[in-house]
């Protein structure tokens, strides 16, 4: 007999998947229709051509030739990447291929002879959720597995919460959802973590029947009221296999609960618009508490409200989006059903003193994960903490959802002048400091061409005016242009939040004092109150119009809400401003150097040559002043400083600092400045 040239050990072969078929272990699966039916329902892409490709020796991406150890048998290994499908199927484990072909064939009829005489009459059809902490000791391994094939072997189907598939807490209340039994294995170190703890207190709050199995000595506390302890010990005996058994057989007795279907009130629903449209799916209580329940609850109804308050998003009414609250569907039910593109899902757990809320943004149509957050407030004052959670998720959400949908339209064709006018908004805080924000113009001009009477085409170039000359690109000779689209804008859109903060924009830069940029600014947040830029302008207005604590709190609030987004700097400088006006004057210089995009803008150096000023080192100060590169005339800064920043301040600080200004080359003459 000769000798293989290669050890069949560990390997899938095609003589292995033979016997697989002949001794039954796979139920139904004992021929190759059936068992490429049964890939094909477990998620693998291929026919019964390729079945017979493995064993006619075909396959010619994968196929090795290979003696076999018996030698007379030609052997080919079978993908690896197919393996967790098959292994499935047949119920058996990686260590069980550790044998040659021969002795494979014989373990695998010798398994279903034994499995023919233990198997019970009636067999268990139930779901089970099953889940073992991943911190058990490495000799539960072996146990484990013994366990899984046996309850597979009793006709459950087993749910495993440990699979990276269902890492999210909301796909792991789909998967307890769906199921008849939670069967949860407990040892020292569980009491460590906290998944396990929060699956236990979801199943006891919602009276999912509750199997526990627990190390000999280990102690249980606390609320859970399991329907059945079982004390675990080091091997799958016939003994715990007859205790497994009856607690199960308990749990099937019972009236079976309907499977948690969402209910279908309505057909396949298209996209309700070309614009961003989302529901916001009830959040999922972890934390066991009715009264949490009902926070969970008011936080989907006040992000569904806050959302719907975006003028540009399309937002699900929460009264629909109720129906899901005791069976959470998939995101493709979703999507069909009401026809959203969006869907906002999250869940509430409790830490110590602490509430914690993760939330995440899916694309419904393909399922994929756009954004993830978390979110912590203290519970001393619940409401406080439901609507700071709710506007900073709001504040996150909004620049997600309009980067996703510029990228959205690009990959279907779908520029119209609305996704135009969303890129343009996009540029024009990406591009800032430019001294022209030459992109986001350009995407305004082509959103009007198309729709000549477009109201947020009109507030963006009004914008995108004010913007370059505010940073000193564009001369005051285009001021009336800025005027026209202005008013424009806000004719054809008088309760629009942008075209309120275009007429905020257009009448801080001509200048008109900071009165009436402050009301627009004001009504914007009252129909926008999660959206930072405008909490953060109002704010910068209040500090310089005297009311300094208000503007600075306001514009914390803002950089709170909107941490990370393409505004930042902006934030950042009106904080700085914010903070100079209260007397904060190192904060405000810690603040300013976090602005490294506005290095090119004078004011920035202005601001924080001041903060150097009132602190006393007049030579950071110069040296501030004289990194300003393009300076304008020296009667612009002193009617800013004297007329618009800082009113709180004393007027002989302001003409101090004022005088550093013709040593740094910026003014010859105080005189100027009438």
């Amino acid at each position: 007999m000769p000798r293989p040239d290669r050890s069949s050990e560990g390997i899938l072969t095609t003589q292995k998947l033979k016997a697989l078929l002949e001794s039954g272990l796979g139920g139904a699966v004992t021929s190759r229709t059936a068992l490429a039916a049964a890939m094909c329902r477990e998620g693998e892409d291929i026919t019964v051509h390729g079945i017979d490709a493995w064993f006619k020796h075909v396959d010619s991406n994968y196929a090795i030739p290979r003696v076999s150890v018996d030698g007379h048998w030609r052997s080919y290994p079978i993908p690896q990447q197919r393996w967790p499908v098959l292994l499935d199927i047949f119920g058996i484990g990686l260590e069980d291929l550790d044998r040659d072909d021969i002795s494979f064939r014989r373990w695998c009829f010798a398994r279903r002879r034994a499995q023919r005489q233990r198997r019970p009459q009636a067999s268990l059809a139930l779901d089970v959720a099953y889940y073992c902490s991943p911190r058990a000791p490495e000799y539960h391994a072996e146990l484990l597995r013994t366990e899984l094939r046996w309850l597979l072997d009793q006709g459950c189907r087993i749910h495993d919460l440990n699979d990276p598939v269902v890492e999210s807490d909301t796909a792991k209340v789909r998967v307890l959802q769906r199921s008849h039994l939670l069967l949860c294995h407990l040892h020292a170190d569980s009491t460590g973590d906290p998944v396990c703890r929060e699956i236990v207190d979801y199943a006891t709050h919602h009276r999912l029947p509750l199997l526990l199995c627990t190390e000999p000595g280990l102690t249980l506390t606390g609320k859970c009221a399991p329907a059945g302890i079982l004390k675990r010990p080091r091997i799958f005996g016939r003994r715990y296999q007859k205790q497994l058994f009856s607690a199960l057989a308990a749990v099937a007795e019972e009236p079976m609960k309907a499977r948690t279907q969402s209910p279908a009130f309505w057909q396949q629903q298209p996209p309700v618009t070309d614009r961003p449209s989302i529901a916001v799916l009830p959040f999922v209580n972890f934390t066991g508490c009715d009264e949490h329940t009902l926070f969970a609850d008011s936080m989907t109804e006040d992000l569904t409200t806050l959302l719907a308050r975006i003028p540009e998003f399309f937002v699900i009414a929460h009264a629909t989006t109720r129906i899901y609250q005791h069976a959470l569907p998939d995101t493709q039910t979703v999507r069909r059903e009401l026809g959203v593109r969006y869907i906002l899902e999250g869940s509430l757990r409790r830490a110590g003193s602490q509430l914690r809320i993760n939330a995440q943004l899916v694309d419904a149509e393909t399922g994929r994960g756009l954004w993830s957050q978390r979110f912590e407030h203290g519970l001393a004052d619940p409401f406080l903490a439901q609507d700071e959670l709710t506007a900073a998720i709001c504040a996150q959400l909004e620049p997600r959802l309009r980067l996703d949908d510029i990228a959205y339209g690009a990959r279907h064709g779908s520029i119209s002048a609305w996704r135009l006018w969303q890129e343009g908004w996009h540029w024009l805080f990406v591009d800032a400091p430019a001294p022209m924000p030459s992109r986001s113009m350009a995407c305004f001009e082509k959103a009007l061409a198309r729709e000549p009477d477009y109201g947020l085409a009109h507030a963006g170039i009004s914008i995108g005016l004010c913007t370059g000359m505010l940073w000193g690109g564009l001369g005051p000779e285009l001021m009336p242009k800025a005027r026209l689209h202005a008013e424009q804008a806000l004719q054809l859109l008088p309760e629009h939040p942008v075209a309120l903060y275009a007429m905020g924009m257009m009448t801080f830069t001509e200048p008109r004092g900071l009165e009436l940029p402050l009301q627009y600014l004001q009504r914007a947040v009252e129909l926008e109150p999660s959206n930072a830029m405008y909490q953060g302008v109002s704010g910068y207005l209040l500090a310089n119009l005297g009311q300094a604590e208000q503007g600075l709190e306001r514009c914390r609030y803002a950089m709170r809400l909107s941490p990370k987004d393409a505004r930042e700097p902006f934030l950042c400088y009106m904080l700085g401003n914010a903070c100079i006006a209260n007397g904060h004057y190192q904060e405000a210089i810690t603040v300013m150097s976090r602005c490294r995009r506005f290095s090119e803008v004078d004011f920035i150096w202005v601001m924080m040559g001041f903060a150097y000023a009132q602190l006393g080192d007049r030579r950071r100060a110069l040296g501030c002043l004289r990194q300003i590169r393009e300076p304008r005339p020296y009667r612009f800064y002193h009617y800013a400083i004297m007329k618009t920043l800082w009113l709180g301040l004393p007027a002989a600080d302001k003409e101090d600092y004022l005088a550093l200004f013709p040593q740094a080359d910026l003014g010859n003459t105080l005189s100027a400045s009438a």
